[in-house]
């Protein structure tokens, strides 16, 4: 059961593909960057040892509450590449140049501009490159929501598979005792 402080956030997946398709440069960047916000939190959580201890870490007054936080520690314990690391930090930066600037609306500023052409994919695919800046980060930005949904389910069961083996070593250790 989840802490009452910080429960689970729930990703509305139709609503996402509904915004990344259909809503304007500012809604994009910032909800593409919210979304990928709680998947990192959620695979940090999965991944820790200790769930309790993995949640305070990502809760609201946990050292990783930051998105940026969130970036550095998945890449630091091997969570995320490289470039998904540097992905995240465009996408990051995009988001609180949206956020943070009264007038910015479009994808016509030559600094959004500038980080969306960092954007790349594993093996640069050619026709990532061939993307325009605003349809690059979309592209990357679901491509990489449904890398870390993955992988966050990957680690889940690899968790729920590790205590299933502890509990049946457990058991055959009490059955040979009797």
């Amino acid at each position: 059961m989840e802490n009452s402080q910080f429960p689970a956030a729930k990703v509305d997946w139709v609503k996402f593909y509904e915004i990344i398709n259909k809503g304007g440069p500012v809604a994009i960047s910032i909800v593409g960057a919210s979304v990928l916000d709680e998947l990192l939190r959620r695979l940090i959580v999965h991944f820790a040892q200790n769930r309790t201890l993995g949640k305070k870490l990502v809760n609201k007054d946990g050292p990783a509450n930051t998105l940026r936080n969130k970036i550095l520690l998945s890449y630091s314990l091997g969570l995320i590449t490289k470039d998904e690391y540097n992905n995240l930090e465009s996408i990051r930066n995009i988001r609180n140049e949206f956020s943070h600037s009264l007038g910015k609306s479009n994808y016509d500023d030559n600094t959004i501009i500038s980080y969306c052409n960092k954007l790349t994919m594993h093996g640069d695919l050619q026709f990532v490159q061939a993307l325009s800046g605003h349809e690059r980060l979309k592209y990357i930005l679901v491509s990489m929501s449904a890398k870390l949904a993955l992988r966050q389910t990957v680690i889940k069961s690899q968790s729920k598979f590790e205590k299933y083996i502890e509990n049946y070593m457990a058991d055959t250790k009490a059955s040979i005792g009797k």
